[in-house]
């Protein structure tokens, strides 16, 4: 038998490996729909987006991925990054890293028997209280209150 820790890793693998086809979904759509504002004359996303959703991707889960972290990793001029990525993704690179790691938290709410803690230091928040506030803004209620209530209710978001 699988123990939570193994569960949880495997939910985390499991979500990174859904990024990379992701990915590849947005550029085939928008090669599809013709929409090359989306996409280089290579038909591609711009280099520096590119590289920056290669970081994200390789390191969503890691606690010191944020922003200026990516700036410098992905040697991204500071002051239209944020604009840039935007543009092409519809998310700033802040909104795009805890969109994803609130999808991947709310399932292991769901799914896995451990501390509301355990969960947040997975999906990469450095501390409860920070994941319990971003939670609560995005979601309307506190971790704990949504699980409740969608167990309840047998929903799966």
């Amino acid at each position: 038998m699988k123990s939570e820790h193994d569960k949880i890793q495997e939910i985390l693998t499991s979500y990174k490996k859904s990024l990379v086809k992701e990915k590849t979904v947005l550029f085939q759509k928008a090669k599809l729909k013709g929409n090359f504002k989306l996409i280089d004359s290579k038909g591609q996303y711009p280099s520096s987006v590119l590289e920056a959703l290669n970081c994200i991707h390789a390191n969503i889960f890691d606690q010191n991925l944020d922003v200026g972290w990516l700036k410098k990793e992905c040697r991204i001029n500071k002051k239209v990054f944020s604009s840039v990525f935007y543009k092409y993704l519809k998310y700033y690179p802040k909104e795009y890293i805890l969109h994803h790691r609130l999808t991947v938290s709310k399932k292991l709410l769901l799914t896995v028997d451990t501390s509301i803690t355990f969960i947040a230091h997975s999906v990469g928040f450095t501390s409860l209280s920070s994941f319990c506030k971003t939670f609560k803004r995005k979601e309307g209620k506190k971790p704990s209150t949504w699980k409740r209530e969608v167990s309840k209710n047998g929903k799966r978001q």
